[in-house]
């Protein structure tokens, strides 16, 4: 099956999420919306970040120790950090964010179908998503982009080469590409997760994203890695690069990392 059949055949099982998917797509001709709406936010002042409820009782949590525990630490560390020291990647840091993040843990239940399961939670076990990591500077990887093969824990080079004009050109925020050592682009096969669960499983993918992304952030922490989410890209360019296609395999999340 060709990708405009696949789609064609997603479109009528799933017709919600791909309506979603297409109209929630950033192009440079609905860039000037977005900026017009990031814009306008931002000039708000009625913004409120947490809610609370003045008319009810209030009970007093007891004072706790803040950053005891090493997790807690790490927890409370965590910050999102654009000043990367340009200093590379080592494959084994790299392989250490890729198996803490959304490498096998352990092995499930005979009951379970002995799945191999992951290090963040996933509706029904199904890990929809796809990590492929942008090497833009290292000392002991080629430069390209490569796909996370998390059954043997390994890297599959998908294409070599220098791609920071690519990833400058389609993602927005571009002041910070040229910094990072590696730009963690996370996809999702949908059908992986709607065919079991129709198309609420497209809520699930994006929880899982959420998941994973907390996982990526948290163990750079640990690892002394600056870490940045970046949701603002060009899905259409991005898959081209990673040659997926967009409709079966969206791009979800950038992640650009690097040593402190």
């Amino acid at each position: 099956m060709n990708p405009f059949e696949q789609q064609e055949v997603l479109s009528q099982r799933y017709p919600a999420a791909t309506i979603y998917m297409e109209n929630s797509n950033l192009t440079p001709a609905r860039n000037h919306m977005f900026q017009e709406k990031t814009m306008e936010f931002s000039q708000d002042e009625s913004y409120s970040s947490g809610k609370s409820y003045p008319l009810c009782d209030i009970i007093t949590l007891p004072a706790s120790p803040i950053l005891k525990g090493p997790v807690e630490r790490i927890i409370g560390n965590r910050r999102t950090r654009r000043n990367f020291s340009r200093k590379g990647v080592q494959i084994a840091k790299l392989a250490r964010i890729l198996k803490s993040a959304y490498g096998v843990t352990s092995k499930g239940s005979e009951k379970a179908g002995d799945v191999m399961l992951r290090a963040c939670p996933s509706a029904g076990a199904l890990y929809p998503l796809e990590l492929y990591p942008v090497v833009l500077r290292s000392k002991d990887l080629a430069l390209g982009v490569y796909h996370y093969n998390v059954k043997n824990h390994s890297l599959e080079i998908v294409k070599k080469g220098d791609f920071l004009e690519e990833l400058d050109n389609n993602l927005l925020g571009a002041e910070l590409i040229p910094g990072a050592d590696v730009a963690l682009i996370i996809t999702s096969v949908i059908d992986r997760s709607l065919a079991k669960y129709g198309e609420r499983g497209y809520r699930f993918i994006l929880i899982e994203v959420g998941h994973l992304a907390q996982n990526i952030s948290l163990v750079c922490e640990s690892l002394g890695f600056n870490s940045v989410c970046m949701g603002g890209f060009y899905e259409k360019d991005l898959a081209d690069l990673l040659s997926t296609d967009i409709r079966s395999e969206p791009v979800q999340y950038v992640i650009l990392l690097g040593a402190h």
